[in-house]
């Protein structure tokens, strides 16, 4: 595939997918290209029948003479696909797609065979399709983290494994008298931490000093079984037929990266029983969401993540640690359907005051988030610390689905946070 350098005289060619930094020769004085910078422009071919033939995604490009921003991702790709002229013309289902990022449609393996980054897994999914075949000892993170909101209650269930030791949590707040009840634990080495490599398929498990949470996951979705001194917690998440999920890669080098699936606005019922008082979590107006990570993390990250839902609609927001990557891990959520969000996004709030508005903006996003309380999380154990905002509130504003149209967020609910680790 043959494109031209919109800043420069000439034109290069290369095999794809290419990469930013990746190394070219324009062809008619074999200077020394690198790849800078690109854009998202959709391109489509149909034969006579009406038929899509081939699916370009052409990038304009800048160049330059020397590696630049080597740790971004951009893809040139060409598709096949098969489709009637309906769905892939313009204002169609697949003209009407605006990320950059690649998106995984098969199984992947995360982790190349000596433990790097498969550069194959790079992109995101719909679905949970990565495997998180993670090798060696000391960077590697791996968590489930569940939150769920009722009308009456807001859930946080921490499973995980650092490495080095095992972080676990059950939180519950009382959303109308603020009490929060709390129980983390500490496990070293994370000692009998159970985390299977594939979202959504197998048992996570964990255990230590009274606390207790089992995670039986099916294809017809989850069980959560969690225990801690004051709390039992009981719940089924199903998961409804079509129902999407966004799983994304997020490359900060070959040794250092990070397989993300945010699974948000998913039903849930059960029982949460907080000391002598058993409380029903209904599907009509409860739901949950998913925060399923595995990688190899460096040793200081800061992120930001908000998730909010409500009845057919839920947002989810990522930034800070996916900055500069070429991924991002934002998306809108209609019907159960994944609208991906690739710009990067603004955040602004107040350290002084997290109660104030914050607020979160993007080509296709302008959220404010009002907070009605703050849970805070310190650690510092000299070289390993930890610092966790993390707000509960309301949402309000607007996202762009793919065929631009602005859906309201006025009224989810959900949580924003900032969480600064050196782990």
């Amino acid at each position: 595939m043959r494109m031209n350098a919109s800043t420069q005289p000439g034109a290069w060619t290369a095999a794809m997918p290419i990469t930013v930094g990746q190394r070219f020769r324009r062809e008619a004085t074999q200077e020394p290209l690198y790849l800078a910078g690109m854009a998202h422009q959709p391109r489509h071919q149909w034969d006579r029948s009406g038929r899509l033939k081939d699916t370009f995604a052409i990038e304009t490009v800048a160049v330059s003479g020397s590696p630049q921003c080597l740790g971004l991702r951009a893809n040139a790709r060409r598709k096949q696909r098969v489709s009637t002229m309906p769905d892939c013309a313009p204002g169609g289902r697949y003209a009407s797609r605006v990320t950059h990022e690649k998106e995984i449609v098969e199984p992947v393996d995360l982790c190349l065979p000596n433990g790097r980054l498969n550069p194959a897994a790079v992109g995101w999914t719909r679905r949970p399709l990565h495997r998180a075949n993670l090798r060696g000892w000391g960077r590697t993170k791996r968590w489930e983290y569940w939150g769920i909101v009722t009308p009456a209650h807001i859930i946080g269930l921490v499973a995980s494994s650092l490495d080095y030791a095992g972080v676990h949590a059950v939180y519950v707040l009382d959303r109308a008298t603020k009490v929060e009840l709390n129980k983390d634990v500490v496990v070293p080495f994370a000692r009998g931490a159970v985390l299977p490599p594939v979202s959504g398929a197998g048992t996570a498990s964990v255990r230590g000093a009274g606390l207790s949470i089992d995670i039986d996951q099916t294809p017809e979705g989850s069980t959560i079984r969690a225990a801690a001194p004051g709390v039992e917690i009981d719940l089924v998440v199903p998961l409804p037929p079509g129902h999407e999920s966004l799983g994304v890669v997020v490359p900060w080098s070959a040794r250092r990266f990070q397989y993300t699936v945010k699974d948000v606005g998913r039903p849930v019922r059960g029982s949460l029983r907080v000391n002598d008082t058993t409380h029903t979590v209904a599907e009509e107006d409860s739901f949950a969401v998913l925060d399923h990570g595995r990688g190899k993390w460096p040793y200081a990250i800061r992120w930001n993540w908000a998730a909010g839902s409500g009845p057919g609609v839920s947002i989810q927001l990522g930034g800070k640690w996916t900055d500069g990557t070429g991924s991002t891990e934002n998306a809108l959520f209609v019907g159960g359907r994944l609208h991906k969000l690739g710009a990067e996004l603004r955040w602004s709030y107040d350290r002084r005051d997290w109660l104030r508005p914050w607020r979160i903006s993007g080509d296709r996003v302008e959220v404010e988030f009002h907070p009605f309380h703050e849970k805070i999380a310190r650690t510092n154990l000299g070289i390993v610390a930890n610092e966790t905002h993390q707000c509960f509130g309301h949402f309000s504003g607007w996202a762009q689905a793919d065929d631009g149209e602005r859906v309201s967020l006025d009224g989810l609910v959900g949580w924003a946070e900032e969480a600064h680790n050196r782990w």
